[in-house]
């Protein structure tokens, strides 16, 4: 079906949670305290400035907090985003690429309507201004404007899951159609929300935007599957659907590449035990 609101994200196991490394790191260390919480987050985030900047010849600005989260979490930091994308076939992909004995799962999430219970009014059916012909010249880049939905987002810390998506896009960011999901509260998983009860107060709709989108909170979502849904994928499923995902290009070495794709396409070759189209062309 068209999904055109909805971002995705595949995990190799059913019994994983929809938690961020850094809500894992800091519940294995045993941080309770919110605002002890807040200061090891910075902490971790300056330490990773001063470091990368010593390897990455470029790096974001300083201000650009989105920026540098979204290159922690792509070296494996912690960080308070999630990977998500928005083709469920790359989703399926990550969530069948590892092998194991356990079932899989498939996650969907609305994104237009948890946008709005975070930002009300930041993701209308207007396009942003590129030209500047249609508003006055705006005193901010769109970046700039991203990044301080993303700060009041955390000083707020309602609970509800933002969704962005990245500025300084690389190749494989472009090949995973990537996007983020932010846990605005450390203490909520996003796969609270399949319980209707513990849901965050949602917002009330500013009638400029409700006119708009008229999306936004004139139909409020009655039962969790309108807002997330969660697919378990058998692992017995796990062959013939990456076969047909390879026919669609979905593959190790156009999910992630360079030669670190290509070489996990080739264990998987030699695992699947199937003749590439050269092979089988010269197979005479």
């Amino acid at each position: 079906d068209d999904a055109p609101n909805w971002i995705f994200r595949g995990q190799g196991d059913a019994g994983w949670r929809l938690s961020t490394t850094l809500q894992r790191a800091l519940k294995k260390r045993s941080v309770e305290d919110p605002s002890y919480r807040a200061h090891v987050e910075n902490s971790s985030i300056g330490f990773f400035k001063d470091r990368s900047r010593l390897h990455l010849p470029n790096t974001p600005d300083e201000q650009d907090i989105l920026g540098w989260l979204a290159l922690m979490q792509h070296y494996g930091a912690p960080t308070r985003l999630q990977d998500w994308t928005i083709s469920p076939f790359v989703a399926a992909y990550f969530a069948y690429r590892d092998d194991g004995d356990t079932d899989a799962v498939l996650w969907a999430i609305e994104a237009y309507y948890c946008r709005q219970q975070v930002a009300p009014g930041t993701m209308v059916s207007l396009a942003w201004d590129h030209l500047q012909i249609f508003d006055e010249a705006p005193t901010i880049t769109q970046a700039e404007k991203e990044n301080e939905t993303l700060r009041e987002a955390i000083r707020k810390g309602s609970g509800w899951p933002l969704p962005m998506l990245p500025f300084n896009v690389d190749a494989r960011m472009t090949a995973q159609q990537a996007a983020f999901l932010v846990a605005t509260d450390i203490d909520f998983p996003v796969d609270d929300l399949l319980d209707k009860s513990k849901w965050p107060k949602p917002v009330e709709p500013d009638p400029f935007y409700a006119n708009l989108a008229p999306r936004v909170g004139i139909t409020p979502l009655e039962e969790p599957y309108q807002l997330i849904k969660r697919i378990p994928l058998p692992r017995a499923w796990r062959d013939d659907a990456l076969r047909s995902l390879r026919r669609m290009g979905i593959t190790d070495d156009t999910m992630f590449p360079g030669t670190d794709g290509a070489g996990r396409a080739t264990a998987r070759q030699v695992v699947a035990e199937e003749l590439s189209l050269r092979d089988t062309l010269n197979n005479t």
